[in-house]
Formats: C-alpha cells, structure tokens, sequence
C-alpha cells in the first residue's frame, strides 16, 4: 500500500485501504491516521468515514468517543445504508451512557439490514427514553410504524 501511496498521494482509495488493513488486523489506533487522510481527500464520503468511526471505537479509548459519534453520524448521514456504521455509533453511544441514543443507532442498524422486527424493538426501547417529540423519538417511531411492502 505505502508503493501505491507513494505513486499516488492524493487518492483517497489507497489511504482508505491503507487504514483498512490496520483496523482489520486488530491495528485501530495505527489505521487513525491513514483513514483521516483519506477523510481528508474525500470528505464526502460516508464509507469512509464509517471507517473512520470504526477506528476511532475500535481503540476503545474513551477521549476518541465524542470524535467517534461526530465521525459515524456524518458518515452515515451521507451513505445511511451502513448497518456497520450504526452498531459502532451504538457501541460509541454506551459507552458515553446514552443508552437511548445506543438503543436507536441499534435500532436504524438492524433496519438498514433489513431486519424489521429487531429494529421496532430497540426503536420501542429508544423511544421510552427519549423526549417526545424530538427528532430521534421521531426515528424511532418511523421506525415503530413502518409497515413493510407488500
């Protein structure tokens, strides 16, 4: 990877795999910094920065968690078909105690995978917590009241 970054610095897609490689062989902190170059280079890419989220929680170090949540919500703001990107802000969630905001972030992961019944009970389990009304009582009771195509 360091060769195809060598020859190619600006491309997004070899510091994402650079990064990729260290977070998947259990490196998290050591794939931070080629995954926030590569955020850099495209920084509207929610892939990326689902990545990015992940590192950042993967490091278990509770100083990156408010770093990890800002990270995970852009990323999936711009691509929200990331099941992966929702149980890593739910993980980054617990860890900062909210557990309405885990029990959501759960909830709209398990529905991006398609597994509707699973996501309405974390959504109930959300929304019992949350301030009524508000916009994440509001995702979770789209959720809630989804009714599947027939």
């Amino acid at each position: 990877m360091d060769a195809l970054i060598k020859r190619s610095p600006n491309n997004p897609y070899f510091w994402e795999l650079k990064g990729q490689i260290l977070l998947e062989t259990g490196k998290p902190r050591e794939a931070l910094a080629p995954l926030r170059k590569a955020v850099s280079l495209a920084p509207n890419s929610g892939p990326i920065r689902v990545l990015l989220g992940q590192a950042l929680v993967g490091t278990g170090d509770g100083k990156l968690t408010d770093e990890a949540i800002a990270t995970l919500t852009k990323g999936i703001g711009d691509d929200p078909d990331q099941p992966v990107g929702y149980r890593q802000l739910a993980i980054a969630y617990a860890r900062k105690d909210n557990i309405a905001m885990a029990d959501l972030a759960s909830a709209q992961g398990s529905f991006a995978s398609g597994d509707i019944e699973t996501a309405k009970k974390y959504a109930i389990r959300a929304q019992e917590k949350l301030k009524t009304g508000s916009p994440a009582w509001l995702r979770a009771d789209d959720i809630i009241t989804y009714k599947i195509p027939r």
